[in-house]
């Protein structure tokens, strides 16, 4: 994904913007931020690979061209997210629960339907480096998500969509 990426930025779109729409998992500057070093270390003492890490599309696009990219992360409240999409299959769903101390928990209480945060402005912001959201799997982490994307939109209400 990352070198048909290059490609394009480099030969078909050189000089250009491109806007590239992904799913949250493909695209993090830093996955050690989505999940935490321990928290890899015991996932491989079970014997499951984790060696993506670190060739991930954002994080090698991230290693190349730095800040000439900007991703953004999807978060929401509620709604339904395809969990085995992996495999093409989007009938089976799962309900998307945010923790009580979550950021998707603090905006909804706001009545917000959408929103954009950009973390890149954070730093004008005390005491935010660390906060709870979901991340692509539905689990919540406390996490400096500035590390991980450049901001966030949120949707309160994720639809699922049915094939007809």
């Amino acid at each position: 994904m990352a070198d048909n990426l290059k490609w394009l930025y480099e030969h078909k779109f050189k000089n250009e913007k491109i806007i590239i729409w992904a799913h949250n998992g493909h695209i993090p500057k830093d996955y050690t931020n989505v999940i935490p070093k321990e928290e890899i270390l015991e996932i491989e003492a079970e014997g499951i690979s984790m060696n993506f890490i670190g060739h991930l599309m954002g994080e090698l696009l991230y290693q190349k061209y730095g800040n000439d990219i900007y991703s953004l992360g999807f978060i929401s409240y509620s709604g339904n997210y395809s969990h085995r999409a992996y495999n093409y299959n989007f009938e089976e769903t799962k309900e998307i629960v945010s923790e009580q101390t979550s950021l998707e928990y603090l905006i909804h209480t706001k009545n917000i339907k959408y929103g954009f945060i950009n973390l890149k402005e954070t730093d004008k912001i005390k005491n935010i480096p660390s906060f709870i959201i979901s991340d692509e799997h539905n689990e919540a982490y406390l996490s400096n998500w500035k590390q991980v994307y450049d901001g966030l939109l949120y949707i309160d209400k994720m639809l699922e969509i049915k094939n007809h």
